[in-house]
């Protein structure tokens, strides 16, 4: 019971973040106070959204990589192995904490670049 629970939210860990990587690639990720990346560059218009969820898109896709790979080997394991994992959930959380970040670095390089051709600068945004 204990190994479905922290699969079933690794899985949606998992899901989340491939949604979001996908919607910003595709560009199908409007612009919401709910879901996406929680930067300020991205915030200040529709094309910095778009712009920045695209270029974080692919580090977030790699990012739902380890909680899938963690939430498949809990599930064809033996419950009585859980304790065994447990230095891959610290591995996991690295990783994909760690991927997240290097997206929002991405995402925020690739707005700037945008404000740079607009003529904005960082001080302009809200």
């Amino acid at each position: 019971m204990e190994t479905t629970l922290i699969a079933v939210a690794l899985l949606a860990l998992s899901a989340a973040l491939a949604g979001v990587g996908l919607a910003g690639l595709t560009g199908r990720l409007p612009r919401n106070h709910w879901i996406g990346l929680r930067k300020r560059g991205l915030r200040a218009d529709d094309a910095a959204w778009q712009t920045g969820h695209a270029a974080a898109g692919r580090a977030l896709l790699a990012a739902a990589g380890a909680p899938l790979l963690l939430a498949v080997v809990l599930l064809v394991s033996p419950p009585e192995a859980v304790g065994d994992w447990l230095p891959a959930y610290a591995l996991v959380g690295l990783l994909t904490g760690g991927l997240i970040a290097l997206g929002g670095r991405q995402a925020d390089t690739a707005v700037a670049r945008l404000q740079a051709g607009n003529g904005v600068t960082h001080e302009d945004t809200p």
